[in-house]
């Protein structure tokens, strides 16, 4: 019987890979990529270590009154072209704090025969 060999790296990080860690967060793709000696377990820990997250978009009142005025009546497309900054899951709980829901759309009746 034969054990398959990891061909991943285990060890300290150098210089270059932290780097690119840095220049690619959070590509975790591109970083899968450009380290392939690092699994991605490794590579989503190196990443907490040096302390990377997504920046976090802190929403403007005008931003909230837009929102207001689009989320009940536009596609989530269209929402995410206003708010590219924003995903649907962002959109919907900054809608679900200022109350804003939206709107059911009726079916048309049909006709039985």
């Amino acid at each position: 019987m034969q054990i398959a060999m990891s061909t991943y790296q285990t060890g300290p990080w150098t210089e270059k890979e932290i780097s690119i860690v840095r220049r690619f967060y959070p590509n975790y793709v591109r970083l899968s990529e450009l380290l392939p000696t690092r699994s991605p377990a490794a590579i989503r820990g190196q990443c907490r270590r040096l302390n990377l997250s997504p920046s976090k978009h802190n929403w403007t009142m005008q931003e909230i009154v837009r929102l207001s005025d689009l989320f009940p009546r536009s596609s989530w497309m269209e929402l995410r072209r206003e708010f590219p900054f924003a995903t649907e899951k962002m959109l919907q709980s900054m809608a679900n704090k200022h109350g804003i829901h939206r709107r059911v759309q009726k079916q048309p009746a049909v006709e039985r025969a």
